[in-house]
């Protein structure tokens, strides 16, 4: 039967292979009409824009009159560009000081919920996913009232246990820090959920195992859990790394960009060439570069953390 079922299969894709491809459509027209709305969404929202960007880099435009091309100037402009450096250096500070910390808390936390290890793990679960949900400009509104340098509730803190106010949104180094703060604030229950996900598809065979074998909980957790928890890990990493450099909206409402540009994100640039100055091809420009940083990132992320294995 086997052999028969075998000889059916070949003989059809023979047929189908012979069949030209515009009727093979046609006699599959219901199906493709199903899923057309998702390809001409994807033309629309996600590949002409791409595309556009794409030529606009290599042109001049300010939106109103017609398009000039001047080939690499704008990469040209955007490598003399002092501010592009300084936001550049801006987004590699963001990257080192929330990724890879952030990461590796949101593991702990989520191997502590994850084992039972604390009380009342489910009200723990409720309220750090919380602040994900409040939008991204509350978020900056709120901690533009927790770090005020003046009234601010954080400073007033330090100023009851003796300790000097801190310019929180005034100073150009303290300012990322405020934003790093913000991100990690809204965002750390997000991922804690992530790595939720990738811990309860760790069979608790293995953790069994070793705790019969005498193994601790924490020799448990790295050198069983943190193996195995690898491709969750480089998950969250590369999407850690994606919402970094395109954070916007918090940077924009908690310090503008400022002191100066102090704490401005390449996001921030680009906006502001694109649609404060309506230089179309240079934001266009910027935009390329920001999107090949990130695919370099991801790839070299994808090359270091590649290899783990996780139960199913």
């Amino acid at each position: 039967m086997s052999g028969i079922a075998f000889s059916f299969r070949s003989r059809t894709h023979v047929a189908m292979s012979q069949t030209p491809v515009l009727q093979r459509i046609w006699r599959s027209r219901v199906a493709y009409l199903w899923i057309a709305p998702f390809f001409l969404q994807f033309a629309i929202f996600w590949a002409w824009p791409i595309f556009f960007t794409f030529v606009l880099s290599f042109q001049q435009w300010e939106i109103i009159g017609a398009k000039e091309w001047v080939g690499l100037r704008n990469f040209v402009n955007l490598v003399q560009d002092d501010w592009f450096w300084t936001t550049l250096r801006n987004n590699a500070f963001y990257w080192i000081t929330i990724v890879p910390l952030r990461t590796f808390l949101v593991l702990v936390l989520a191997w502590i919920l994850h084992s039972g290890a604390l009380r009342f793990g489910g009200f723990f679960r409720t309220s750090y996913i919380l602040p994900h949900l409040i939008s991204e400009v509350f978020v900056g509104l709120l901690f533009v009232i927790i770090l005020a340098e003046k009234g601010g509730s954080l400073n007033v803190v330090l100023e009851r246990f003796g300790l000097p106010s801190i310019p929180w949104l005034t100073s150009p180094d303290w300012s990322k820090i405020s934003i790093a703060l913000m991100v990690y604030w809204g965002s750390f229950g997000y991922f804690a959920v992530i790595m939720m996900g990738g811990l309860q598809r760790i069979s608790p065979a293995y953790v069994e195992a070793a705790t019969i074998d005498g193994a601790s909980g924490q020799r448990v957790f790295w050198t069983i859990i943190l193996p195995l928890m690898r491709p969750t890990i480089l998950f969250v990493v590369i999407i850690s790394t994606i919402a970094t450099f395109s954070m916007f909206e918090g940077p924009l409402v908690l310090t503008r960009g400022g002191p100066g540009i102090s704490s401005m994100p390449l996001t921030m640039l680009l906006v502001s060439n694109g649609f404060e100055y309506f230089k179309m091809g240079y934001a266009s420009a910027i935009a390329l570069v920001l999107f090949a940083l990130v695919g370099i990132v991801s790839l070299l992320q994808i090359y270091l953390l590649r290899g783990g294995t996780t139960e199913d």
